[in-house]
């Protein structure tokens, strides 16, 4: 919902002003599947250029739909970038890949260990689907955790 809706927030809450942004605006998303075309994605970035995807190793929703064409549709399903993938469990000081080319880390994605647990878990906070109607974060944050590091 936050990559769809990116573009018209960047528009309410940070308005071009003779061409120049003032306020920017940031996304970050957990566990995002494929939510736009090649369109919509360099829309989406161009409002929204400090978008990231973070991915927990095996994250079967991020990996949906397929990319390329839907049976349903006649649009092409492709990640925004930059993706930050995790390729182990997420606890306190783990390494991360930045991906910046389009389908960088899905490369390295293999699909044959797609799991939902890796969707249901990040960073150590488990999201438990107690019933259809509520969803339960369990009590173990640590507030060490930073998600991105920079140089």
């Amino acid at each position: 919902m936050s990559a769809l809706a990116g573009p018209k927030i960047a528009q309410i809450i940070a308005p071009k002003k003779n061409g120049i942004n003032h306020r920017r605006i940031s996304i970050y998303t957990f566990g995002e599947p494929r939510v736009g075309d090649h369109q919509f994605n360099h829309v989406l970035e161009t409002a929204v250029p400090e978008i990231y995807r973070i991915i927990h190793k095996h994250d079967i929703v991020a990996q949906i739909p397929p990319p390329g064409m839907t049976p349903f549709t006649k649009s092409q399903y492709f990640h925004h970038q930059t993706e930050i993938w995790y390729n182990n469990d997420m606890t306190d000081g783990e390494s991360f890949m930045i991906c910046s080319k389009k389908n960088e880390c899905d490369e390295t994605f293999l699909k044959t260990h797609a799991n939902i647990n890796d969707h249901l878990t990040y960073f150590n906070i488990k999201i438990q689907l107690n019933n259809l109607q509520q969803c339960v974060v369990a009590p173990s944050i640590s507030t060490k955790s930073s998600i991105i590091r920079r140089n």
